[in-house]
């Protein structure tokens, strides 16, 4: 699958039983149908935290990011 924003093969990774596709390039990350549901579900409030936490660390500890230290989304640009 391909970043939607630049392009680049997203890579899957699983975090708590959660499949993840992020981009090394611009860290997007994005959730199959029904899985942000799963994770943010009211009976476990700390899963959505734990999953979002450890899919940024390792983004961040990623050799690949070409990107490190720019935002990911910029406010003022709703394009980015």
């Amino acid at each position: 699958m391909k970043c939607p924003k630049d392009g680049y093969d997203l890579t899957s990774s699983e975090f708590h039983g959660v499949q993840i596709e992020t981009c090394p390039k611009c860290g997007g990350m994005w959730l199959d149908a029904g899985e942000l549901d799963t994770i943010s579900h009211e009976d476990r409030p700390a899963l959505l935290t734990r999953v979002l936490s450890d899919a940024f660390s390792s983004l961040r500890g990623s050799s690949k990011r070409r990107d490190a230290g720019k935002p990911v989304h910029d406010p003022a640009n709703p394009l980015s």
